[in-house]
């Protein structure tokens, strides 16, 4: 049987020798489980990260990417639809003919009232002369 001297021999044996070769392994040891484990994790959660923000993409952005792609697709439309610049001119010149047309008209209609009132002596001269003036299209002068 061994003596309680011969146990404390044992046990400092085990504390010098035994002890720091335990312990470097079970560092060992832990830090490579530790190193699995935290990846393993990572992994995990980057899937479950990427999973999620797939579903977001598909429940919220998608749905409005399509709303926003029939929106332009409309507009397109309405825009083909639209007249162009040299319509408009166009347009713009009939109308602007048409009114100088109309002004002219009436504007030779004026000068006749005034032509009538001046020979029924309608009005003085020095009026005469003030309403000959105001003549949107004057008459160009005659030449002799």
């Amino acid at each position: 049987m061994l003596e309680p001297q011969d146990i404390k021999q044992l046990g400092d044996l085990i504390e010098e020798k035994i002890r720091p070769i335990v312990k470097a392994e079970v560092s060992s040891i832990v830090k490579t489980e530790v190193s699995s484990i935290v990846k393993t994790e990572i992994k995990a959660s980057e899937d479950r990260i990427i999973v999620a923000v797939g579903e977001m993409l598909e429940q919220n952005v998608l749905p409005t990417i399509d709303i926003l792609g029939v929106r332009l697709d409309d507009m397109q439309k309405t825009i083909a639809n639209l007249p162009d610049k040299a319509y408009l001119d166009a347009k713009l010149a009939d109308r602007e003919g048409n009114t100088v047309l109309r002004q002219k008209t009436q504007n030779q209609k004026v000068n006749l009232t005034i032509d009538f009132l001046g020979k029924k002596k309608v009005f003085g001269e020095q009026e005469m002369r003030q309403l000959g003036a105001i003549q949107v299209f004057p008459l160009p002068p005659v030449v002799a």
